[in-house]
């Protein structure tokens, strides 16, 4: 929420890997790194894709007054398609964007990222092997 918002190192990876064809993955307040990556074309990569994150009401009291800014808030301010469950994990993914919502969501955002991964790396070899 703090450091990762503004790393323009972490920033310009991020868009390599993901233009590259590469999967870009977060979790809770972890998404806060994503917010300000943006493509080739000009556009963040949140842009009009549907993402999770730490919703408004998982919030405290101490993040509501020591946050710079909330993440839904935040997510829908950029462009991007917020979604949330409230007291369940949840996942979304949005092609090569995976999110995961809360700690709670960290395992099946993992696995989701792995499964991606494997069809991914299947396609790859199916496109290269004639």
């Amino acid at each position: 929420m703090f450091d990762f918002i503004n790393n323009k190192a972490m920033q310009k990876l991020t868009a390599s890997i993901y233009q590259n064809g590469g999967v870009v993955s977060a979790d809770c307040h972890g998404i806060a790194a994503l917010l300000n990556v943006f493509l080739e074309n000009g556009n963040r990569l949140i842009v009009g894709k549907q993402i999770t994150a730490k919703a408004n009401h998982e919030e405290g009291r101490w993040a509501r007054n020591n946050y710079p800014f909330l993440l839904e808030n935040k997510i829908i301010a950029l462009g991007g398609r917020y979604s949330s469950i409230v007291g369940k994990p949840h996942v979304v993914v949005d092609g090569r964007l995976i999110t995961g919502q809360n700690p709670a969501s960290a395992i099946p955002m993992a696995q989701q990222l792995i499964q991606t991964l494997l069809t991914l790396g299947s396609n790859q070899l199916l496109e290269t092997s004639y």
